[in-house]
């Protein structure tokens, strides 16, 4: 991740920025190179990112942001690997997705442990929060910006049967996201199979999985790590290979 070190997996809304400080007119132009595992626009995370691509580029003239959508340049994982090595400056990932290369990653989801929206939206201002933000920078020289939610829920549907109860999981192949929903589906009995949401309709038409399980829509509050933030949180990061100065949103 950038070390923007005034900057996860991050808040990709503006919210993140406004405490930055303002850009000095000696500073010169950068390009940054930004991985994101969601769609473009209308997603809400991309139209943020688009908006600060934009004012960073005004704040520094001659600078270029690239973005790059839906996995096209790395995954998260390979993303977070590519900013601790100095190949990438920021990216927008989940800590989900995240906890193969950083296992500690994983204690900020699970069921239960964040469990209104008040809860996740504040994860950031907590110890474990601010635990993850120092062990990022000293084991992976990674800077998080901040966290937040991209939904309050998890969802979890099936072609021929109904998911009501925790025992309707048994015996059935659901489509998870990463391990820390393996761990939960291997609990309620059910075979998960990790795989992109992109590849879930025709796994679906085909009988590869019975179910799904993916998070119920977005919020224009990400987070700002190299990986990700809640139960279903974002995040954006930067590189520290990349010197780049404290930029103001405001």
């Amino acid at each position: 991740m950038l070390r923007f070190r005034t900057l996860t997996t991050a808040v990709i809304g503006a919210v993140i920025f406004i405490a930055s400080a303002g850009v000095t007119s000696a500073v010169e132009p950068i390009k940054l190179r930004w991985a994101s595992d969601h769609s473009g626009p209308p997603h809400p995370a991309a139209i943020a990112e688009v908006y600060f691509a934009e004012q960073l580029e005004k704040r520094i003239p001659g600078s270029k942001v690239l973005i790059f959508w839906a996995k096209s340049l790395y995954t998260v994982p390979q993303g977070v690997k590519a900013l601790t090595q100095g190949n990438l400056e920021m990216i927008t990932g989940q800590f989900g997705k995240t906890s193969s290369v950083e296992p500690l990653a994983n204690v900020l989801l699970g069921a239960g442990k964040l469990t209104t929206v008040g809860a996740i939206d504040g994860v950031d201002s907590t110890k474990t929060f601010q635990y993850l933000v120092d062990h990022f920078d000293k084991a992976h020289d990674i800077t998080i910006f901040g966290a937040g939610h991209l939904s309050m829920y998890m969802g979890a549907g099936a072609v021929k049967s109904r998911l009501i109860g925790p025992a309707d999981f048994a015996g059935k192949k659901i489509r998870s996201m990463g391990p820390a929903e393996n761990a939960l589906l291997s609990a309620l009995g059910a075979n998960p199979q990790a795989m992109a949401f992109g590849d879930v309709p025709p796994a679906l038409q085909t009988g590869v999985i019975d179910a799904l399980l993916t998070s119920l829509g977005t919020s224009c509050r990400s987070s700002a790590l190299s990986t990700t933030a809640t139960t279903s949180g974002r995040s954006i990061s930067s590189s520290p290979k990349t010197k780049m100065p404290p930029v103001s949103m405001s």
